[in-house]
């Protein structure tokens, strides 16, 4: 089994000039280190939205993904309307900015020559503000989102190189264990809501993938799992709450103090157990496992006065050594969650990438825009939720070929 996924010439670089205020990029070619000269697209961070004259895209848009389905009323679905007008306003400008000169335009018009879906963009950066800038909003005036044509991943540059794959990790197919924290009790999302679409998503396509669901979804039962099984395990899905936010807001059960993401996990008696981006990263480190799926709000998020690049969950686990990490930029709802995870596992399963997977799961919420609210369904774009996080990603092709022999199972991990 292979052990990266191989670049090729359509890879471009957006790298972030170190310490550069305001910020500078510079579009650099992968496969020969060809350079642009350095340009500031305009920031997230005080770009206008009409009528939100002591605000900015930054602010508005986490009102829109995570409060407006809230009252989805006039009038503010007109102030919804201002903020996607002013995030497409954004994404044109920071496309122009980086491709509209003469060397990175012909960059990007040689990656994009064939097919568009073969071009690959990775952000890379170290600074934490910059990693959470809206980057899938990049959009090309011609043809629209890039985010729904290509491959869009962030990268860290002050990273050690992950270790190497362990030689027991099986090829014959994708081994994921299934982490489902509910620690609201009645309050809280129906236990089989996301794990049970997966589950006959596996089932009825024969998918080759072996899921384990991790029982009691308890931190140190993770540690424990993973410490008698090392080297079994292809991806850890997480589902459950996550949080990052330096005030508090949102409902109290949900949100937390602090300028750090977490993870919800349940201890013993099945409460809520808030794990630190800080602590993942230290107990996770002899355990890691080459993907993780975080379907979990605000695992991506990094806060607007944050300094340091691993505050946020995503982050973190590429610090403890995970390859690829799929999270959530801000709070996702359960209907966006289960249009995004089918597309995801079934493309990832056919073509062996995590950025295809995730580009095929975004296209669908795209298409299936329609999320549950108090008008029943209303459309949402939410489809810039879901980013990717990556360093020497495992190549998982190999699973198009067990595809034909593997019968799934489902099994539960418990104590004796």
């Amino acid at each position: 089994m292979s052990g990266r996924v191989s670049t090729t010439d359509t890879t471009l670089v957006i790298r972030h000039i170190p310490d550069s205020d305001p910020a500078s990029f510079q579009v650099v070619r992968l496969r020969d280190a060809k350079t642009s000269e350095p340009v500031r697209p305009p920031s997230p961070h005080g770009f206008p939205v009409e009528g939100r004259p002591n605000s900015d895209l930054v602010r508005e848009l986490q009102w829109y993904l995570e409060a407006f389905l809230d009252y989805p009323f006039p009038p503010e679905t007109d102030h919804a309307d201002r903020v996607l007008k002013a995030l497409k306003d954004w994404g044109e400008q920071t496309f122009e900015a980086l491709f509209g000169n003469r060397s990175a335009g012909r960059m990007f018009e040689a990656a994009t020559a064939d097919d568009y879906s073969e071009l690959r963009l990775q952000i890379s950066s170290d600074d934490a503000r910059v990693l959470a800038w809206p980057w899938e909003a990049l959009r090309d005036p011609e043809l629209g989102v890039l985010a729904h044509l290509c491959q869009i991943e962030r990268r860290l540059n002050k990273v050690r190189d992950p270790q190497p794959l362990s030689a027991s990790l099986p090829n014959d197919q994708v081994n994921i264990l299934l982490v489902v924290a509910r620690p609201y009790g009645e309050r809280d999302v129906g236990f089989r809501s996301i794990a049970r679409p997966l589950v006959e998503l596996i089932e009825k396509e024969k998918l080759p993938a072996y899921v384990e669901l991790l029982r009691p979804p308890t931190f140190d039962q993770l540690r424990e799992h993973l410490r008698e099984r090392p080297g079994f395990y292809h991806i850890l899905h997480f589902d459950g709450h996550g949080a990052y936010s330096a005030e508090a807001h949102g409902t109290a059960e949900y949100t937390f103090q602090g300028p750090e993401g977490k993870l919800v996990f349940e201890t013993e008696n099945g409460q809520p157990d808030p794990i630190t981006a800080e602590k993942l990263t230290a107990l996770l480190k002899e355990h890691a496992v080459p993907g993780v799926v975080l379907n979990a709000c605000q695992s991506a998020m990094v806060g607007e006065g944050a300094d340091d690049p691993f505050s946020s969950v995503a982050a973190a686990l590429l610090r403890s050594g995970m390859r690829s990490v799929v999270a959530m930029a801000y709070s996702l709802y359960v209907s966006g969650a289960q249009q995004f995870l089918p597309p995801f596992y079934r493309r990832l399963f056919e073509e062996g990438s995590m950025a295809g997977a995730l580009r095929a799961g975004r296209q669908q919420m795209f298409r299936q825009d329609k999320r549950v609210c108090v008008r029943g369904k209303f459309p949402l774009q939410d489809w810039l939720l879901p980013v990717l996080y990556q360093q020497d990603p495992l190549n998982f092709s190999f699973a198009a070929e067990a595809r034909k022999t593997f019968v799934p199972q489902l099994q539960s991990s418990r104590r004796s």
